[in-house]
């Protein structure tokens, strides 16, 4: 393995380069959360349940708040507006989702995030 050089205030430093085996793609950690997820929904313990949805909410977070940042959507002057209503929808989302996979369900939390949007009264873009 040869070291990552870096120069750091002159002088020369190395940086550890991540092992082949070290990485998880997202496919991998897709699929970790949703095994989580139907696992805590067989124990019967509200607490590790709410985790695991917790866990699939914050992995789909991203998506939401583009999908409610994104041109087109007429909400440029509700950015605060329009990620909570996106954060709704995926929580609806997330909730209602009884599936133990995530086959289609990013395409029912794009649904329910529209819906949410949709919700959100349009801005006169010639008052700002």
């Amino acid at each position: 393995m040869v070291p990552d050089l870096t120069r750091v205030a002159g002088r020369a430093t190395t940086r550890p380069q991540p092992q082949r085996d070290d990485r998880i793609t997202q496919g991998a950690a897709t699929r970790d959360v949703w095994h989580v997820l139907a696992r805590a929904r067989t124990d019967n313990t509200p607490r590790t349940l709410a985790a695991a949805q917790d866990a699939v909410f914050q992995r789909y977070l991203p998506m939401a708040r583009t999908l409610a940042n994104s041109p087109g959507t007429g909400r440029s002057g509700q950015r605060a507006g329009a990620e909570q209503a996106a954060e709704i929808g995926l929580a609806q989302a997330v909730l209602g989702w009884h599936r133990p996979d995530s086959d289609g369900f990013e395409v029912s939390a794009r649904a329910a995030i529209a819906s949410r949007l949709h919700r959100l009264p349009a801005v006169d873009s010639g008052d700002e």
